[in-house]
């Protein structure tokens, strides 16, 4: 069966878009690494006219690791980054900067995130897809009603244990270059 073409599609951030760094925070421009094929990616799916949205928790700020002014360097590097490759561009940027302790809605497992983003651009969640490379995106995209949810191996979740992953994904891809063709030929 072939789907329809999504309202919208929701990436978690590091892991998926940038370079996973395993505890540690992308704290300014200069650690900031876009994973290969992501720009060419975003911009199918801008060819396509599907909004593409970041949503993504970033705990370093409620650490106080960095501020919000240094997030905002980061998300502005990274869209830059992804023009300047190929013309991709990212509709809008969400972050949950509280504490995991903090039990924030819009902290991912919670879909508060989707959920505000959907509101703020009119997007039909249970016509939508998120990306995401842990078991806490995945959690968020059922729990906002998304129509399917990609687990990519680029990230936090590692090929060997992707099969363990819980909540289970719709599917697995090793890449967001892999999951926007499935995407755009109608596959999940």
């Amino acid at each position: 069966m072939t789907r329809s073409q999504p309202s919208a599609v929701f990436v978690d951030r590091d892991g998926v878009l940038n370079e996973y760094l395993p505890n540690a925070y992308v704290t300014s421009p200069t650690v900031l690494r876009v994973l290969q094929g992501v720009s060419g990616a975003i911009k199918a799916l801008n060819q396509k006219n599907i909004p593409v949205f970041i949503i993504s928790n970033q705990q370093g700020v409620g650490k106080g690791i960095m501020n919000e002014v240094d997030l905002k360097r980061v998300d502005d590097h990274l869209k830059s980054a992804l023009m300047k490759e190929s013309g991709a561009s990212i509709t809008e940027s969400y972050y949950c900067c509280a504490l995991s302790s903090e039990n924030s809605p819009l902290r991912k497992p919670a879909p508060g995130m989707l959920m505000l983003a959907s509101q703020n651009h009119n997007v039909d969640l249970g016509r939508s897809v998120l990306i995401g490379d842990s078991p806490t995106d995945i959690a968020a995209g059922i729990a906002a009603g998304v129509r399917s949810t990609v687990l990519v191996l680029t990230g936090a979740t590692r090929p060997d244990s992707a099969e363990h992953c819980l909540p289970k994904p719709t599917c697995v891809c090793n890449s967001m270059l892999d999951a926007v063709d499935m995407i755009l030929r109608g596959e999940i």
